[in-house]
């Protein structure tokens, strides 16, 4: 099977200039990206295909990370990126975890084929992985099938449990306040707003707010805007402890008290609405997570994942809050 060794013959010296570069690129972070015919016979794969160049620990008995060398058409697409993004890029400047079809790459580079199943953050999907070492020295060449059948609960707390991991980590790990909280939000789904409405005694704020690019950011336009319009939000959160909204056009038609936030929902193309309070130390609202047009395949629990995230976001508010006092 052509895939398996990933070039032949003369293609091999082309591949070697792809990794060289790539390799340069990871630690520079820049480089002109070049065209290498070693692999354009793989871009049309039906499945996500990627080359890597597995880093090694100082012992050379564990993968730590690994360098984008080349990724066909379909693995961009689903990961919503093009492939000069991530050549030469490292997996976990992104991406924190260990993933399964990553860390078993070893196993491939010493000759063996590799097979298994994970949840692949990127690709935000359960997938089965084939994983052989490509004829490019050093480097391995990864097939992803999606596991699109049904979704057992266990795969989906799985899921929801590794996106929560990785949204945990930029938050508190990360000392540089606004840039974590940043984040943090473009990591929480597959949204086109994620954003945190931060009140304060008459109005609310929006500090921290990660907007699609296809999408207008919404900090502008609710910026300072009286508590009132979260009123309607307030008496349904009394009865409930999140809200999701799914039809948000047809819940204003059914609630005459939601029809202003129905009209800004519809000038912004918002479909879906779900938010999430996050309390402060004594049990009060100080803010809210919300996401708007939630895309939820099915993988993960978004409501579980908002609400393990809300005293997470709350700390690192009561931290900021002190940061700023103390200078």
């Amino acid at each position: 099977m052509p895939i398996a060794g990933l070039a032949q013959g003369s293609e091999v010296a082309s591949g070697q200039e792809a990794i060289n570069l790539a390799t340069r690129r990871s630690k520079s972070r820049a480089g002109k990206i070049g065209t290498f015919k070693a692999f354009d016979e793989y871009l049309d794969l039906p499945l996500p295909m990627v080359v890597n160049k597995p880093l090694l620990n100082a012992h050379g008995d564990k993968v730590i990370d690994t360098i984008n060398v080349f990724a066909n058409e379909r693995y961009c697409e689903l990961a919503g990126v093009n492939r000069g993004q991530l050549f030469g890029e490292r997996y976990k400047d992104y991406f924190i975890s260990d993933e399964g079809w990553m860390t078993t790459s070893l196993q491939a580079l010493k000759g063996h084929a590799v097979t298994g199943q994970c949840y692949h953050r990127g690709l935000r999907s359960w997938v089965n992985y084939y994983t052989k070492a490509s004829t490019m020295p050093n480097c391995v060449v990864t097939v992803f099938a999606l596991d699109e059948g049904g979704e057992s609960e266990i795969k989906r707390i799985a899921a929801t449990d590794a996106e929560f991991f990785e949204v945990n980590q930029q938050l508190l790990n990360d000392r540089r306040y606004f840039s974590s909280m940043q984040k943090a939000l473009r990591e929480i789904g597959d949204v086109s707003h994620a954003l945190l409405l931060e009140l304060g005694a008459d109005s609310f704020t929006i500090n921290y707010e990660w907007a699609a690019p296809y999408v207008a950011p919404l900090n502008t336009q609710l910026e300072n805007i009286s508590k009132r319009f979260l009123e309607p939000i307030e008496r349904l959160l009394a009865r409930q402890n999140y809200l999701d909204i799914a039809d948000v056009a047809k819940f204003a038609e059914e609630e005459a008290d939601f029809a202003e936030q129905g009209d800004f929902c519809a000038k912004n193309d918002i479909d879906r609405i779900l938010l999430v309070p996050v309390k402060n130390d004594f049990g009060e609202i100080q803010a809210y997570l919300l996401l708007t047009n939630v895309y939820d395949k099915g993988e993960i629990n978004p409501v579980s994942l908002l609400q393990h995230l809300a005293p997470v976001f709350s700390k690192k508010l009561r931290d900021t809050a002190l940061r700023i006092k103390q200078d």
